[in-house]
């Protein structure tokens, strides 16, 4: 063959080839490939076996420089494991079943493990075990390790240890110890032969120890720090001679020790005591007072009503302040205990609150907030009105506060700022300030525009320094306002974007700081500037950094759901928690604007179907415009339709982004990842709702939100199941009756007439359930008696002949909050008129179920229920019995 035929053969050969190649990649391939187009690679089917492989993401803190992050990972079935990791590269460590991990200076980090307290360099990876370790803390300005450690028999020693992982002194015999506020101080016990000792070491002084008290036979409890670590008490008793309590305080400033013994201290009631049970020690910032509790010697309980006989008999006196279980729930108001003060420098003695004015709380250093909670029982709401009372400290005189203020859970009890100079409280839809030195009240939400109203009681979120300004919330932004309600400034423009911003809480940071029996509202630095937590109306979440222009700066914010913000290095960097519904958590890194994932949790779930979630926004019949969540199912085929599954539960919208971990350990046997990856769509629809028409609501709101789905064509009209729990399995019951949309349904603990249940008691907390009824759940605001056919019309049981939903309902035979019998009245009426119903009771559960056993069976019942009636499966021979 010449060179040019060669060429041409070739040439031949190549053409075909290359045409050979090009038939196989158009049309053969995605023959063979075709269920890896639009996927990376063919994702499995989840199933309840690869359920153990999950685990929940909880992000712990950052280390101050930022390099290091602590999380833990819970499973249900294996050891819970914390782990720190390098925000910057892939080192990471592992301590199975260790806790309460802390971040030391110089990239060391300890944690309680198995094996003992674990101190670890995170640089050269050394490791030093501390067997038998009680109790640890932390000093950051001496850089110290204080720990006790428990040695022969009973005692215990006290090691501090520097830098280098070296005791550099060892205390024996220490019974407790209690590190101060700052960090600088520790106040500990010692015993020997016999004998007890209290110190204060000094640890930012080289550690110099003072002793308060040397070799007594008396023994001290309950040591308690000013909050500024200035001075500190502690009760102490005889052990020869029980009646014996005496309150000590110390002021560290001046080196002098103050006694307080109750059986001298004229004025201390005979017939009582110190305790700390309900009125634990505390000291005024002022340093002249210290209050700790009184209570009675004997502890014997007497009954709220004692029988004329020797019988057993209860005695229910019908216009009892409180009826006869919730009088058995508390103490009589004379054996309860009281709040006293104690004034060391006049050794003077004053009780505070007493049984005719039971409930105290303290503001500033001047005086306390006294009320009774009974004072208007017998009534019907959920938390009876008050008259509050202030008690000048110094001279016991009391003085009205406010007259038969609100006290329901939506209005705050009345709460004295920081410094204690304002209290603050919500009456008739505004909020209110009373100066304590003009003792003016003063209406501070009255003059704001109606379009950027504070009408709503949604929150103080604190005070600034020296009590200059209060800072409120409204549905999306923050308020300042000046404490005489001169001036107010809205410093975010939430509504505008509908962005609700709030202040970012890390740890146990609260808006509330507890104070007794009320609050104290926390002080907020503005100057410093604020990060601020923000959630939108679309589901977006994030944060935001609020300088003192009144101008809010993103952070980060995105469609997603994003926690645990925590600022790093002074805010030049951030580390946070990021999950969507399709996308297990993750622990993020952010800096310069730019994100690195630090750990991702459950790694392995890219190897299985998964569902997503979206929000969609519709309107009812009335015009209303409503919103629901949706999820898919995992697998979703846009050509394919699918059964669906209609979970209410008043709103669910704000669940959009949280990734939920299948398991079929769920209280209420509902879990919708494990749904959506069995092939279901689920709706989660809003339910906006409306006093005295509970049931009506549920109705509107539900049957919209099913609608629209129908009308997208992503569901079959005829395979789609209803079910709720508490609330929710009230809303199930009622739909039910009303609609025969629905070919299945599944109702927990469920209220199902609500003349019956307004006449029964939660026997846990004693509780008449009528007082429910007028700010609870079930707004009826008025009694059967007022409004019977409102009663009627809202009673799932009173249509229970219309019912052709076949039911599935459950409840635990201790349900104390929905009583039990509920569930059992719908049973009896479905059984009498022959309608398909099964109910599962469950001995020794509660509202929800907590036994694991429990709730395994419930999630797997209520898949098969689903399963046969909107699947078509085969149905379990429990639903077969119940459906012949």
């Amino acid at each position: 063959m010449n060179y040019i035929a060669k060429k041409q053969a070739n040439f031949s050969i190549s053409l075909s080839l290359i045409l050979a190649l090009i038939c196989f990649f158009i049309f053969i391939l995605p023959l063979v490939t075709c269920p890896l187009w639009g996927q990376v690679v063919q994702k499995k089917q989840l199933t309840e076996t690869d359920y153990k492989l999950f685990g929940e993401l909880q992000l712990n803190q950052a280390a101050p420089n930022g390099r290091w992050v602590s999380f833990n990972m819970i499973y249900p079935s294996s050891e819970d494991t914390l782990f720190v990791k390098n925000t910057s590269n892939k080192k990471i460590y592992s301590f199975p079943g260790a806790s309460n991990g802390l971040f030391l200076a110089g990239d060391r980090f300890v944690c309680e493990s198995p094996k003992g307290l674990l101190v670890l360099n995170l640089n050269t990876q050394k490791q030093q075990y501390i067997p038998l370790v009680a109790q640890y803390a932390y000093a950051p300005d001496s850089d110290q390790l204080i720990l006790l450690t428990k040695s022969t028999g009973s005692e215990a020693d006290l090691l501090l240890m520097d830098s280098k992982g070296q005791t550099t002194e060892k205390i024996k015999g220490v019974m407790s110890f209690s590190m101060s506020p700052d960090g600088n101080k520790v106040i500990y016990c010692t015993t020997e032969d016999g004998y007890n000792s209290m110190a204060v070491l000094e640890l930012a002084k080289q550690n110099t120890r003072r002793w308060i008290i040397r070799k007594s036979r008396l023994a001290f409890t309950t040591p308690t720090w000013q909050k500024k670590a200035k001075a500190l008490a502690f009760f102490a008793t005889d052990p020869d001679l029980s009646s014996k309590s005496l309150l000590f305080y110390y002021r560290l400033d001046r080196h002098l020790l103050y006694e307080m013994n109750s059986e001298k201290m004229s004025g201390f009631p005979l017939d009582k005591t110190l305790t700390s049970d309900k009125y634990p020690i505390s000291i005024s910032e002022d340093l002249s007072k210290v209050f700790f509790g009184i209570g009675p010697k004997t502890g014997v309980r007497q009954d709220p009503v004692l029988p004329d006989t020797d019988s057993s008999v209860e005695l229910w006196n019908a216009n009892a302040k409180w009826i006869y279980p919730m009088e058995r729930k508390r103490p009589r108001l004379e054996q309860q205990s009281t709040l006293a003060v104690w004034f060391p420098l006049t050794d003077q003695l004053r009780e505070l609150s007493s049984s005719e004015l039971p409930q105290v709380m303290l503001g500033g250093n001047q005086y306390a907030i006294l009320s009774n909670a009974q004072c208007y029982e017998p009534q019907f709401d959920l938390e009876g009105p008050r008259d509050f009372y202030i008690m000048d400290l110094n001279t016991a005189k009391k003085e009205l506060l406010l007259e038969k203020q609100p006290t329901v859970p939506s209005q705050v009890l009345p709460t004295p700022s920081p410094s204690g100079h304002y209290i603050t409280y919500f009456k008739d839809n505004n909020w209110w300030i009373y100066d304590l030195r003009s003792k003016a009240h003063i209406n501070i939400s009255a003059k704001l525009p109606s379009m950027t109203s504070i009408a709503e009681p949604y929150g103080v979120a604190g005070w600034s320094l020296q009590d200059k300004e209060i800072i409120l919330y409204d549905q999306y932004d923050l308020w300042r306002i000046a404490a005489d309600g001169s001036k107010a400034t809205r410093m975010t423009h939430g509504r505008e974007q509908k962005i609700q911003f709030r202040i970012n809480r890390s740890g146990f940071e609260q808006d509330l700081l507890a104070n007794y029996n009320g609050w104290t509202h926390t002080v907020i630095e503005m100057e410093k500037g604020l990060l601020l937590q923000a959630k939108g109306d679309d589901g977006k979440t994030g944060y935001f950094r609020w300088k003192d222009i009144d101008r809010v700066i993103p952070i980060v914010y995105s469609d997603s759901y994003l926690t645990k913000l925590q600022a790093i290095d002074h805010g030049k960097s951030f580390i946070y928690q990021d999950q969507k519904f399709s996308e297990s958590p993750r622990v993020v890194y952010l800096e310069d604007k730019k994100t690195r994932t630090v750990f991702q949790s459950n790694p392995q779930q890219s190897n299985y179907g998964w569902g997503t979630s979206e929000l969609l926004f519709y309107y009812n019949e009335k015009g209303e415009k409503l919103k629901s969540l949706l999820y898919y199912p995992a697998h979703y085929n846009p050509e394919k339709k699918y059964p669906m599954i209609v979970h209410i539960y008043e709103e669910q919208a704000s669940q959009l982004h949280k990734f939920i971990n299948p398991s079929m350990l769920a209280e209420d046997g509902y879990n919708p990842t494990v749904l959506t990856s069995q092939g279901y769509f689920v709706l989660c629809p809003d339910i906006i709702r409306k006093d005295q028409h509970e049931g009506q609501s549920a109705l509107d709101f539900t049957m919209a939100a099913t609608r629209e789905v129908i009308s997208r064509n992503l569901v079959y009209p005829d395979k789609i199941g209803l079910m709720g729990h508490s609330f929710g399995g009230y809303q199930t019951t009622y739909i039910i009756t009303q609609t025969g949309l629905f070919a299945a349904a599944v109702a927990g603990s469920a209220v199902t007439d609500l003349t019956s249940y307004y006449f029964t008691v939660n026997w846990k907390s004693g509780r008449p359930t009528m007082n429910y009824f007028q700010k609870g759940q079930l707004r009826m605001m008025q009694s059967p008696y007022e409004i019977p056919e409102l009663y009627k019309g809202n009673s799932p049981l009173v249509y229970a002949d219309r019912i052709t939903t076949p039911l599935l309902s459950f409840t635990g035979k201790e349900d104390n909050h929905v009583d039990w019998h509920q569930s059992v009245e719908l049973y009896l009426a479905m059984r009498r008129l022959g309608k398909k119903h099964v109910m599962l009771l469950y001995p020794n559960e509660a509202h929800s179920l907590f036994n694991p056993s429990n709730q395994k069976d419930l999630s797997l019942r209520i898949q098969q229920w689903f399963g046969y009636y909107l699947k078509g499966q085969t149905p379990a021979p429990w639903i077969t019995e119940a459906i012949k």
